[in-house]
């Protein structure tokens, strides 16, 4: 993808270079990329304007403090090392999209708000993004009567021309990747981190290669898997979605069941379906906590569901179809 000044001054101001490296100046968070794009937003100015700028500028134009006019001059400053370092990534398959690009998922600006990432690194097709898409999580262990009805949504999802959004659980990943691909669907799975480990899995390459995958991380491909950005993580598998289907949580235990609690709590995804088995007390709570229970999904079943997720995007879209990022 090729970056306009737009985009490469995000990049900039929010990516490390190297995770494992401290660097002069610690990347703006997105609560920080947020409260600067609306700093300029008020001054009528573009993040591409910050470049090229001395400490003075950007103190005096967006009444910043030295050290925050400071921190921010050289984090724009690093062009040399991140033209390099965006080289090194591309020559790994591996991509960033930025918050005012028109590949960045829509549904992360609307529902995430000043928490949506400023940026995200993927490898993949970014038109991915684009399609309507569900989430299947839960248990890692998928055999007997728990992988049939997981193979049947997936089976139900790609005839309609859903994506599948996942995470990277053991055993739930793998089941969807192979019967997406041996339907020729398409998935995402989203990374707590390293991102540049998981792509050169020789399966999930050979689905990038064929446009049936994008995986996609908020963190530095480099960055090893911590909780924080599994939390992180979490809240945006929820956000692309128009649904999610939870078949397996533990109570009280592992990200399934924390990021399932946070979303019943911030509703970032309104369609919330928990397989109802008393054989999973976690997926018990779920469901008495306000998640929607079901038991099987017939395809006329689907069909109604559907129905009520397009409903919810066609509000969505009214409401927000005026609005260009900047």
């Amino acid at each position: 993808m090729n970056h306009n000044d737009e985009s490469y001054a995000t990049i900039l101001l929010a990516s490390n270079i190297r995770p494992d490296r401290e660097e002069l100046a610690e990347p703006l968070t997105a609560l920080e990329w947020h409260s600067l794009r609306s700093r300029l937003r008020k001054r009528s100015m573009r993040m591409s304007d910050l470049i090229g700028m001395d400490m003075s500028a950007l103190a005096m134009r967006l009444e910043l403090t030295q050290d925050e006019a400071y921190r921010a001059f050289l984090l724009l400053s690093r062009t040399l090392p991140m033209s390099i370092c965006l080289e090194k990534l591309a020559m790994r398959g591996i991509d960033i999209v930025t918050y005012s690009q028109q590949d960045y998922p829509h549904l992360l600006r609307k529902r995430l708000g000043d928490s949506a990432p400023p940026m995200l690194y993927y490898s993949g097709r970014p038109e991915i993004f684009k399609q309507d898409a569900i989430a299947i999580l839960g248990t890692r262990r998928v055999k007997g009567e728990i992988r049939d009805r997981i193979v049947s949504l997936i089976d139900m999802a790609i005839k309609a021309g859903y994506t599948i959004v996942i995470d990277a659980t053991p055993d739930m990943s793998g089941l969807v990747q192979s019967e997406v691909t041996a339907r020729h669907g398409r998935y995402i799975e989203v990374l707590p981190g390293e991102l540049g480990n998981r792509i050169e899995i020789p399966d999930i390459t050979a689905a990038i290669a064929c446009g049936y995958a994008n995986i996609v991380s908020m963190e530095h491909p480099d960055k090893p898997n911590s909780l924080e950005s599994a939390q992180a993580r979490n809240k945006m598998i929820y956000a692309l979605v128009q649904a999610a289907f939870i078949f397996g949580a533990e109570n009280n235990r592992g990200a399934v069941w924390h990021g399932a609690n946070e979303n019943l709590k911030k509703r970032w995804c309104q369609r919330f379906y928990v397989w109802e088995n008393p054989a999973h007390e976690g997926n018990m709570t779920l469901i008495r906590r306000g998640a929607t229970p079901f038991k099987d999904i017939t395809p006329e079943l689907f069909s109604q569901m559907r129905s009520l997720w397009a409903a919810d995007a066609s509000e969505q879209m009214s409401m927000f179809d005026n609005e260009t990022p900047l």
